[in-house]
């Protein structure tokens, strides 16, 4: 995947395009159908990973944090975590602020592959959905990458890209997943270590989405 090259013909009015279409969905995304069918329960497999196997974080990041929903979760369960959300859409970051919560959330409207944040600031990571929303996916997991602390860890979920993988497939039960493919090969290009794959079975009948956990080299 090519980095986005901020001067390449058409790279601002693409991503123009789709920051426009997220501003004019934001007052409706909190009732929309696709909470019940696909983004809670993508959520749901998210933070259910990380309660298992991330019991403490202290500075936990979202990238591409919609309206709120899925930080406002996880402030729930990690309560003495800062817990910061960004996300491209000026509209879904002023409903995010909006929102009435007990607990302290941070937000920042900014694109994945420019996070306003020092090196090796956050021990989790959380990306849902998003991924394929970004103009610059290897600039993304790149920057992403970098704030991140040694040893901390991403748990990133994304929809497969057609037709499903074959080669060098990852057991997990039920599916063969390939690394070299969509949202594992972009983490892995970033310089991170994946030490779980599994596909997200909530919604596969509608949707081939996969969980990936991965790690920076510590």
């Amino acid at each position: 995947m090519r980095r986005l090259d901020r001067s390449a013909p058409g790279a601002d009015i693409a991503r123009a395009v789709w920051v426009r279409r997220f501003d004019c969905w934001a007052a409706d995304y909190d009732t929309s159908q696709l909470q019940t069918v696909l983004y809670g329960p993508v959520h749901e497999a998210v933070l259910r990973y990380a309660r298992l196997y991330i019991p403490r974080s202290g500075r936990i990041l979202d990238v591409g944090c919609g309206t709120g929903r899925l930080p406002a979760r996880i402030v729930s369960a990690y309560q003495e975590a800062q817990v910061v959300g960004i996300d491209a859409s000026t509209e879904m970051i002023k409903n995010a602020v909006a929102a009435p919560d007990i607990h302290p959330l941070r937000y920042a409207c900014a694109v994945a592959e420019h996070l306003p944040f020092a090196d090796a600031v956050f021990d989790l990571v959380v990306v849902t959905l998003s991924v394929s929303h970004w103009l610059g996916k290897t600039a993304g997991l790149a920057e992403i990458s970098r704030v991140m602390a040694p040893g901390a860890t991403l748990i990133a979920a994304d929809v497969l890209p057609p037709p499903l993988p074959r080669r060098f497939p990852v057991r997990v039960p039920g599916r063969r997943l390939d690394l070299t493919q969509g949202l594992p090969s972009l983490i892995i290009a970033g310089g991170l270590r994946i030490h779980h794959v599994e596909p997200i079975r909530s919604i596969a009948i509608a949707v081939n989405t996969v969980l990936v956990a991965a790690r920076k080299p510590s």
